[in-house]
């Protein structure tokens, strides 16, 4: 399969649309997350600050420590989600497939658009689909102001570290079967899906490239898991769904039910194993083994007609359709825990 799934990663999506909101910002320092004292965590930060140990995920004091002369500035999630629909209406202009990741990040299918952009200067079809995924990232900068980073590879995987490769504001295209050879350099946290733990578990066993990830023969534990997840990474991806999944996700009934059961069981897990001596910041949960509703090979009868909406819900649409989509948001489920005899909240103080 030919490399003609595109990545495009807006470059510092927050501090480049704070930019655009105040001018003065351009050029200096910027953290967003906050102001400076506050608590919380780094959404974003510019390039002139990450020479300082400062990353996304950092808590604000953190961050206040190592770069002392940034500027802090809290987030406006309204105002960035705007901006992420003007970016993606340009590039639904230029491919049928545009699939939103999240809030600063799209993938693009332009399998079969060749013919459509070739010209006459083009030495291959690769060729064709780099100059145009070029000059759909111009395109994307000139009418949104936002700079952005294009990887173009035959899996999703690949594309995404080439749009890493391309930064700042560049085009990286893998060819087909060039996958090893751009891989392989490249840290084992590059890999998508390979997050702190795994590093640190791979840098243990004394991996420390996708190169040496892929050596890791095939076999049971952790690291032969993690060779195997590498493997299929490489290999090339099917096309694109033609139906966009939604980056807000809708809440139903059954939906919220399961929720509250989760977080009644992560607040149980957590009564048993937190310790009063450590100080809690952030909990993350993230349910696993999970089982299919039927057994394989089990027909479901589907409901012939879909249960009726919340009222809830429909008064969220209502407002939406009056004043646009940022006009109102689904909150998180938010769990405090008081000082005083019982640290763990009842059922009634979850919200």
């Amino acid at each position: 399969m030919a490399a003609r799934l595109a990545c495009l990663d807006l470059d510092t999506f927050f501090v480049s649309v704070e930019r655009l909101l105040d001018p003065s910002l351009v050029g200096v320092p910027v953290v967003v997350g906050g102001r400076k004292g506050d608590r919380g965590v780094v959404t974003s930060c510019s390039y002139e600050v990450r020479g300082c140990g400062v990353h996304s995920g950092m808590s604000l004091l953190e961050s206040a420590r190592l770069a002392p002369h940034a500027t802090f500035v809290p987030t406006r999630s309204d105002t960035y989600a705007t901006h992420s629909a003007a970016v993606k209406a340009v590039l639904e202009r230029w491919c049928p497939v545009v699939q939103t990741a999240s809030i600063d990040e799209f993938f693009r299918d332009f399998a079969g658009c060749e013919r459509l952009y070739a010209q006459a200067g083009d030495a291959d079809r690769d060729a064709t689909i780099a100059r145009t995924v070029w000059a759909m990232r111009d395109e994307v900068q000139a009418e949104t102001g936002l700079p952005a980073s294009v990887g173009i590879g035959a899996s999703r995987a690949v594309a995404k570290m080439a749009s890493g490769r391309a930064k700042p504001a560049g085009v990286v295209l893998v060819r087909e079967g060039q996958e090893e050879a751009f891989a392989h350099p490249l840290p084992v946290r590059k890999l998508p899906g390979i997050g702190p733990v795994a590093e640190r578990t791979l840098l243990a066993a004394g991996i420390r490239t996708l190169g040496e990830l892929a050596a890791v023969p095939e076999g049971s534990g952790p690291v032969a898991g993690m060779a195997a997840h590498l493997r299929a990474s490489l290999a090339p991806s099917g096309p694109l769904p033609a139906r966009d999944r939604p980056a807000f996700r809708e809440h139903d009934l059954a939906a919220e039910q399961a929720e509250r059961e989760v977080l009644a069981l992560a607040v149980e897990l957590l009564r048993s194993a937190w310790s009063r001596r450590r100080r809690v910041r952030l909990l993350g949960v993230q349910p696993s083994n999970l089982s299919p509703a039927a057994p394989p090979g089990q027909a479901v009868q589907l409901p012939l007609f879909p249960p009726p909406r919340p009222r809830a819900a429909v008064a969220i649409d209502a407002v939406r359709e009056q004043f646009g989509y940022g006009a109102i948001r689904l909150g998180a489920a938010e769990v405090r825990l008081r000082r005083g005899p019982s640290r763990f909240p009842s059922s009634g103080a979850v919200r």
